[in-house]
């Protein structure tokens, strides 16, 4: 157990009053208290005061820390508490936004802090503000104390260090900036050393149409390389397109000037789209094939034609020709039951839906095939001019045939129909004399056969009593009949002035 030294020590007794001093751990006490701390570390505590609930409330360490809240104090004076409970000072100069201020003596006291005018900055230990700022010392010390202003900078100049080295910024132009990379110089005096990263070559000796090209290590003018042998692309100035199409199959050596596109060897023409094969010139014999696999090209020539698509439907151009001017194709929501689309337009202003072909002028196709000019058809096969087929799948020869029109109406579907004026049966011989034809009809007709036409069941002749009997119609046959009789009648002369008439076949 530790020995406690407690000492009182009585100084003077003067009527009623009594002085003394007491000492802990101390025989010789020096104040009304002096306590001397049993230890001689740092951490040792010389006084500790506790609450009512046992807390730390004041500390003093051997070293001379105070500590406030705190059981082991690191600074001379160590306060830990809530915000707002921890420190108060009044001392008269205290007031709200007052700050505590030391003086050259270390005298704390509220201070109002100072309202910035222009920049006033104080302890500057080194270096050398000017030209930015204009400078004056007002103690000659390590840190002395600076005022300093702003002043105005030079027009098109940059604030810093432009040299190679370290060095205190400066003013200096904004064209002298050096600059590095693939453009070394100035901002003012630039010069090109390197194109992506690579090396440029000498290019003082650079001539008229030469190139930049990459050799390897650096890049170095260069004439463009001398025109293969196998192509020519620089078109055909020199020769006319007459000269040439009439020369098709001939040497190209063996026309001069000739400029081409085209290969020199054994090898064929090939074109390609996107990386893909498209078409193929033969070298052999001149064939051309090309297209595409997916079942939608077409070949176009010509001068604003069209193809396009309408409806909802996805349709496609399969094997569709298409030359001249202003013809149409129109791949419609209508797909034939083949599913395919095969059409050919040749000629002028024609129009088509879907397969179908038009040859000639203004003719409007729908499935169909039409020659000649102005003519419809949806279904069918049409030779001639201003036709109008229908959908019965006729074939129509001739003109101005026109389906909706009776009795065209009452038509059965398949039927061939020769829609002219006039119909001429003829053959000839091979000197160009003519010779009779041979019609037969359900049957065939034999070279002993005399009759121009012959049929194999009958004629049937339709009642007509209109037709007048001249000369005209001198050896036509009728059939007239009345409500209860029929009979044939035959157109023959009766005199030579001449007269004619209709008499009744087997009736002298």
């Amino acid at each position: 157990m530790k020995n406690k030294l407690f000492t009182i020590a009585v100084l003077s007794f003067c009527g009623f009053t009594a002085s003394a001093q007491v000492g802990i751990n101390t025989p010789t006490p020096s104040a009304m208290l002096d306590v001397v701390s049993n230890g001689n570390t740092a951490s040792t505590k010389a006084v500790e005061i506790n609450n009512s609930s046992a807390n730390e409330m004041l500390t003093v360490l051997n070293n001379g820390n105070v500590g406030i809240n705190v059981a082991a104090p690191s600074t001379r004076l160590h306060i830990v508490a809530s915000a707002g409970t921890g420190f108060r000072l009044v001392d008269g100069s205290q007031a709200a936004s007052k700050v505590l201020t030391s003086d050259a003596n270390g005298v704390g006291t509220w201070q109002t802090l100072p309202v910035s005018s222009g920049g006033t900055v104080t302890s500057f230990s080194s270096g050398n503000l000017s030209p930015l700022f204009t400078t004056s010392v007002s103690n000659s010390t390590t840190t002395p104390s600076l005022a300093f202003s702003l002043s105005n900078a030079p027009a098109n100049s940059i604030f810093g260090n432009n040299t190679g080295s370290a060095a205190a910024p400066t003013y200096f132009s904004a064209s002298s900036l050096p600059i590095n990379g693939d453009v070394t110089g100035t901002l003012a005096s630039t010069t090109v050393v390197k194109i992506n990263g690579s090396p440029l070559g000498t290019t003082t000796g650079a001539t008229s149409g030469q190139v930049l090209t990459f050799n390897g290590t650096n890049w170095a003018p260069a004439a463009l390389p001398v025109q293969s042998t196998d192509w020519r692309i620089d078109g055909n100035s020199d020769v006319t397109a007459t000269n040439v199409s009439s020369s098709v199959g001939s040497a190209t050596s063996s026309i001069s000037n000739l400029k081409y596109l085209g290969t020199q060897n054994a090898n064929d023409l090939v074109f390609a789209a996107n990386g893909t094969i498209r078409g193929v010139i033969n070298n052999a014999n001149g064939s051309l094939t090309g297209g595409g696999t997916d079942g939608n090209s077409y070949f176009m020539w010509g001068s604003q034609n069209t193809a396009a698509t309408t409806g909802a439907a996805v349709h496609t151009f399969n094997n569709a020709i298409i030359a001249g001017y202003k013809n149409s194709l129109i791949n419609s929501n209508i797909i034939p039951s083949s599913g395919l689309m095969a059409t050919v337009l040749l000629g002028k202003e024609n129009s088509v839906s879907y397969n179908g072909m038009a040859i000639g002028f203004k003719n409007t196709v729908n499935g169909s095939m039409i020659f000649g000019n102005n003519n419809t058809g949806t279904s069918g096969i049409v030779v001639g001019m201003s036709n109008d087929l229908g959908s019965g799948g006729h074939i129509v020869i001739g003109r101005d045939f026109d389906n909706t029109v009776a009795p065209n109406t009452t038509l059965v579907n398949n039927s061939n129909i020769y829609a002219s004026e006039y119909h001429f049966f003829q053959s000839q011989n091979a000197d160009g004399s003519f010779k009779f034809s041979k019609i037969g009809v359900n049957t065939v007709p034999g070279s002993t056969q005399v009759a121009d036409i012959k049929v194999s069941k009958a004629v049937q002749f339709v009642n007509d009593t209109t037709m007048t009997c001249n000369a005209a119609s001198e050896g036509s046959i009728r059939y007239t009949a009345s409500a209860s009789t029929g009979h044939f009648e035959g157109c023959r002369r009766i005199s030579s002035a001449p007269t004619f008439e209709w008499r009744q076949l087997n009736n002298p």
